[in-house]
């Protein structure tokens, strides 16, 4: 039976950091006076969470998928990054109850993921010192083609993680693009199964956990594949589990939208009857997920 609101357990807690300019930290931004008055505004068509409006964007609501940057006919909408210093990030996590760490890099710049590991030369130290007291870090990234074994190897040395801190390589196949449709939930499967591979090869620790595309068709991919841990024979690693962005904010929509119509200050957590709804829809969901991805519905 479905547990009761008031009787799930409290999850860890993540906080999300990125090392250099990141999809996942940034809003999209424009200025509505520059609008022409005739314009169809397809911004406004394509965005996921209704986010513009006449008036512009609303930051509450942008979650940064970039989406609209490409269809404003007169290049207007432009991307607002967000990177903070490793002195910044560890004032403002000290003395947070955070459990894990999620680390998003696109592999490109390896001396600012290096750099806010380790800190940068002649300054204080980098993010290394606080996260000695978490329970998990994740590094998310997209593909990095050839170059993938030996990103994941530079990963493994730079962050020499304690034997009590766990590591999670997190496979960022399409950011932010679970709700687009089935097709994206292949990029992540098709890179897991490279990571996977690296890892053997080069007798790398952690689990292997997708995202980037991840979506309801993601268990049907992982069932096929034999790829869900439980699953793998002959002492092979597997993929440990899944990570949900645009999808999630898909199927809890209804709450979002309950939330937004009520034109208050209150987060989704913050409203019991409407945080229970998603919680309840998010576990259903993960059930399902769990049941489909081990084989258990198969006919």
């Amino acid at each position: 039976s479905v547990r009761s609101w008031g009787e799930l357990s409290r999850p860890w807690i993540m906080v999300s950091v990125n090392d250099d300019e990141d999809p996942h930290f940034r809003k999209a931004a424009f200025d509505p006076n520059l609008c022409p008055a005739d314009c169809p505004r397809p911004c406004e068509a394509t965005c996921p969470v209704v986010a513009i409006s006449k008036s512009g964007v609303d930051d509450k609501k942008c979650y940064g998928c970039g989406r609209c940057l490409s269809s404003c006919p007169l290049q207007l909408i432009h991307a607002k990054n967000y990177v903070r210093s490793p002195q910044d990030l560890v004032a403002s996590l000290r003395g947070s109850p955070v459990d894990a760490l999620e680390i998003h890099t696109s592999g490109s710049t390896r001396q600012s993921f290096r750099e806010l590991w380790k800190g940068r030369e002649g300054e204080s130290h980098g993010i290394e010192g606080w996260a000695a007291g978490l329970k998990l870090v994740a590094v998310s990234f997209p593909d990095q083609e050839e170059k993938l074994l030996d990103f994941m190897q530079f990963v493994s040395l730079t962050l020499n993680l304690p034997e009590h801190v766990e590591m999670l390589w997190q496979t960022d196949g399409r950011p932010m693009s679970g709700d687009v449709g089935h097709g994206t939930a292949r990029a992540s499967i098709v890179l897991a199964q490279r990571v996977l591979g690296c890892q053997r090869e080069a007798g790398l620790q952690g689990g292997v956990q997708l995202a980037g595309g991840t979506n309801d068709y993601t268990a049907t991919l992982l069932e096929r594949n034999e790829l869900f841990k439980s699953q793998v024979t002959g002492g092979k690693q597997g993929v440990v589990g899944a990570a949900f962005g645009g999808y999630a904010r898909k199927l809890l929509r209804d709450e979002l939208e309950a939330l937004n119509a009520m034109g208050s200050s209150l987060k989704l957590e913050e409203h019991q009857q409407l945080a229970e709804s998603a919680s309840m829809r998010a576990l259903a969901f993960v059930n399902e997920f769990k049941a489909t991805a081990l084989g258990a519905k198969r006919s």
